[in-house]
């Protein structure tokens, strides 16, 4: 008999397909202590490059152009500095919802915007890892 001992916290809160709440957990977890977010960039890609403990961290953070004329979506998770503008990184959480039109597209975009002077890193993440 297998070791089924095991609660999943979002089915039993019924929140399971909601990536809004999903996101706002790991934020709320990795904002407790900049230790997680640490080990949180380096489970992603242990060749991240930014300051974390300068970071801040936000949920369902608009990402606007640089002159502010130009919206490229909303990030599920947005990790940077708002004295350190060339720092960002976005991940996109997909639990089961489809691809909105050109998302990870505009977001990359938004990263590489000229004249905004910023570097960063675009994640996405799924269930079953697959590509967007």
């Amino acid at each position: 008999m297998g070791n089924n001992n095991q609660i999943n916290l979002f089915k039993f809160l019924c929140v399971q397909y909601s990536e809004t709440v999903i996101s706002q957990f790991l934020v709320s977890v990795i904002h407790q202590n900049k230790e997680y977010l640490r080990l949180f960039l380096e489970k992603l890609d242990p060749q991240i490059k930014i300051n974390y403990w300068d970071s801040e961290i936000h949920t369902e953070r608009p990402l606007t152009a640089k002159n502010e004329e130009r919206n490229y979506g909303r990030a599920d998770i947005w990790i940077g500095s708002e004295e350190d503008n060339a720092k960002r990184i976005i991940i996109e959480n997909k639990i089961f919802a489809g691809d909105q039109y050109r998302q990870m597209s505009r977001y990359r975009q938004y990263l590489d915007e000229d004249g905004a002077n910023r570097e960063g890193y675009l994640f996405y993440l799924t269930l079953l890892g697959k590509p967007a």
